[in-house]
């Protein structure tokens, strides 16, 4: 067991050092674009975003989840191509309608999606760069289920900073606007099947097998409402906007929201590493006899580091914020409660591996469809009121219950020892430390006080003993 752990620890580390690199480049590139684009742009960024986001949903399909269970179960080398085969014609398929769609009915989508007709021509070229984006994206995740996880790193590293130095060139010397950054996308990502173009060339020669596109959409078609849900919760703030306010406002509050997404996401510096290991490293331990200890050890130990990593990001929220145009600087304090939800997101994938084990799946897709329509009525109740604090309570509200709803549904059919008031002591002493350093802050009161938040949340693991969990035997 000790052996497995170090092993999927050594992935995450590396899958971790990936996310660190590409995350401070978005860190540096995100204060640059606040800068070199102007106020219109940089919140059509935000939306346009979004918008590229559903639609990576509906290419992917849910299909993520089907091959990681198929392909390591497959143990024949041409069954496991076969799948990858499969499903990157599938995704190649529905990316291709999708974006001549979007060719031919750029202006009208532009329209609504970014409240403006004139950025049709960004939205094309990202249709474009999705295409390429989906056989980059299935090579990269080959290779991950192959343990290649050194490439992986390196490959997504190099994919975000060829993206970052396009940008920059482009947007410094050729051309100052949205499109210049559209560009640079779809660059980075074309030297990226260069990179990979043995791969490409294995994968991407189109086949359809019948009863392996069975499999694949049976395991994945319930988790597709799902993915629609969570791009709900996710980015349906960014449209509500447009319901309450006049344009010129929604467009300010869209592109304050840009650096706040932005910094709040340096939790998945934490995150990202061990998402990325999780899935291939926990459908291996499924049949150890050891597995549900290991798991409810885990599960303990992720909370912990974590809600660690969430109020280092709080502490730290106005010093990233002052690295962006001073127009948005006061967005730091939405930063720590919002990076909160995020990891909040992420916990439910850790604790209920047991549905995946048990390929049981469908109760992903009422949980995100409850909880999406949960989101969407508490931001229309919340933002009139408390504007940017309805989104914050809106998402923590949401992605705890989506948490509670799983983490139990999951424990019904695969039962893990977790100490489940040990894990919620945890996150409720979280809460209070966070919300804590935010009115600190926000009030300009000694720093001396954030020292005994910190004081506190430290001495509440102390208090429930969390070092023994860190024991694991060999």
């Amino acid at each position: 067991m000790l052996a497995q752990l170090k092993r999927f620890a050594g992935d995450s580390l590396i899958y971790a050092l990936m996310s660190v690199g590409t995350k401070i480049i978005a860190f540096i590139m995100t204060p640059f674009y606040s800068k070199a684009l102007t106020q219109d742009e940089f919140g059509a960024l935000g939306v346009i975003d979004s918008t590229l986001s559903i639609i990576s949903f509906l290419v992917i399909f849910g299909t993520d989840s089907a091959l990681a269970y198929y392909y390591m179960e497959a143990k024949d080398l041409k069954k496991k191509e076969a799948y990858v085969r499969n499903v990157m014609t599938f995704r190649l398929l529905v990316a291709g309608v999708m974006t001549v769609v979007f060719i031919l009915f750029g202006e009208q989508l532009s329209d609504i999606v970014a409240n403006s007709p004139s950025f049709y021509f960004a939205l094309q070229i990202s249709m474009i760069t999705i295409i390429l984006d989906t056989i980059n994206v299935l090579i990269l995740t080959v290779l991950r289920f192959d343990f290649q996880s050194s490439r992986v790193a390196v490959l997504t590293f190099t994919k975000i900073a060829l993206i970052a130095a396009f940008a920059y060139l482009y947007l410094t010397y050729v051309d100052q606007s949205l499109n210049g950054l559209m560009y640079s996308r779809l660059l980075s990502a074309l030297l990226i099947l260069v990179f990979t173009f043995s791969e490409v060339w294995k994968y991407v020669r189109p086949q359809i097998d019948l009863s392996i596109w069975k499999e694949i959409l049976i395991y994945a078609t319930p988790l597709v409402p799902a993915s629609l849900a969570f791009w709900i919760i996710n980015s349906s703030n960014r449209y509500i906007v447009f319901l309450f306010e006049s344009k010129a406002a929604a467009t300010s509050v869209n592109a304050h929201l840009v650096p706040i997404f932005a910094f709040a996401s340096v939790v998945t510096l934490f995150t990202y590493g061990i998402q990325m290991a999780w899935r291939p490293y926990s459908m291996k331990l499924k049949d150890r006899e050891d597995a549900k200890e290991l798991f409810a050890k885990v599960y303990v130990v992720i909370l912990a580091l974590g809600l660690l990593a969430v109020i280092v990001i709080t502490t730290v929220s106005p010093w990233l914020m002052s690295f962006a145009d001073p127009e948005y600087w006061d967005g730091y304090k939405y930063i720590g409660f919002f990076s909160l939800a995020g990891f909040l997101n992420f916990f439910y994938l850790i604790v209920t591996v047991g549905m995946f084990i048990q390929k049981k799946t469908g109760k992903v897709t009422t949980a995100f469809l409850i909880a999406s329509v949960l989101n969407l009525v508490l931001n229309l109740l919340l933002y009139p009121n408390f504007k940017i604090w309805g989104f914050v309570i809106s998402n923590n509200i949401t992605y705890l219950f989506v948490l509670l709803y799983l983490y139990r549904y999951s424990q019904s059919i695969y039962q893990v020892p977790a100490k489940t008031g040990k894990l919620g002591f945890m996150l409720l002493q979280a809460v209070l430390t966070i919300g804590a350093i935010t009115y600190i802050q926000t009030n300009d009161l000694p720093w001396f006080w954030i020292v005994l938040s910190w004081l506190y949340f430290l001495g509440s693991l102390l208090l429930i003993r969390i070092d023994r969990d860190l024991r694991i035997k060999a």
